[in-house]
């Protein structure tokens, strides 16, 4: 039967991309039998989170989300196909300004990284929950593009203080269940790390993504994570000699220093209205590829 099941699988599953490891999932290269046609594949064990990934990715639809393709189960594993994409840490200088790409390339990639956040967390009161360079990948044509909706969940505020299962409980069902072993330490605001669920229900839909995207900033320039306090500390130190553009400093700096205040994070919508990303137009994206 698994024999027969691979036979009619419609693509032919190519070399593994050894950089990504990520949440269970490896990530191959894969061609379309009917055309030839460049594809990429994930494939997991079947999980909870898995199945929550494919389902997820299935009913969405943003530039900046990588696009679903095809699902299949087979011998208790989930073939995700998606458009043909590349890691984003194949990406990423071994040290910033290796690579021989501008600065400004990968300030375009997070203007990109936060319209698929803004479209997530305003728009549809979704929250990621695991942004982090192994969610996020680049597409055959440059543009970065987010992934891995492992947790990918609806969060309702409740609707007064006092009656917070009014909230949708799926989210707190995946994070409970998996956050511990699966999202680690380093990309927790204090909410997380701490497991205050009540509190991650009444804070904005976007708190906890946008912390991360400020940990995905620095990484991206620095080629590793700033370190967070351990509880019960809560103080916030910024990092020294940071490699982050100063036209991207401020915003790294103002999110960061949130750890322990979610209510007091922007959003992905107020970020974007901020420099540099003002100016991230077609054309100026169009001139740093060249």
């Amino acid at each position: 039967m698994g024999q027969a099941q691979f036979k009619n699988f419609p693509y032919d599953i190519g070399l593994q991309k050894a950089s990504y490891n990520h949440g269970g999932w490896a990530l191959h290269d894969g061609v379309k039998k009917e055309d030839n046609s460049k594809v990429s594949i994930f494939i997991s064990p079947t999980t909870e989170l898995s199945q929550n990934y494919a389902k997820r990715l299935k009913t969405i639809r943003h530039p900046n989300i990588i696009k679903y393709i095809d699902t299949q189960e087979i011998n208790n594993s989930v073939y995700l196909v998606t458009e043909h994409i590349t890691p984003l840490e194949e990406d990423l200088p071994i040290g910033f300004g290796e690579s021989g790409k501008h600065p400004d390339y990968y300030i375009w990639g997070i203007f990109q990284i936060l319209q698929a956040l803004s479209f997530l967390n305003l728009e549809h009161k979704l929250v990621h929950a695991n942004i982090s360079p192994s969610s996020i990948f680049v597409s055959d044509s440059g543009d970065w593009k987010l992934g891995s909706f492992d947790f990918l969940s609806e969060i309702s505020p409740p609707s007064t203080p006092s009656s917070p299962s009014s909230s949708n409980p799926e989210l707190l069902s995946l994070i409970k269940k998996h956050h511990e072993s699966s999202i680690p330490s380093h990309l927790k605001p204090l909410e997380l790390l701490q497991s205050n669920y009540p509190l991650i229900l009444k804070s904005p839909s976007y708190s906890i993504d946008i912390f991360q995207l400020s940990l995905l900033i620095y990484f991206v320039f620095n080629s590793k994570f700033p370190p967070l306090p351990t509880p019960p500390s809560t103080t916030i130190t910024l990092p020294g000699n940071s490699k982050i553009p100063k036209t991207l400093a401020p915003i790294f700096n103002t999110i960061f220093k949130t750890f322990s205040n979610p209510g007091n994070r922007p959003s992905p919508k107020s970020v974007l209205a901020s420099e540099p990303f003002t100016r991230q137009t077609k054309a100026y994206r169009t001139a740093l590829r060249d």
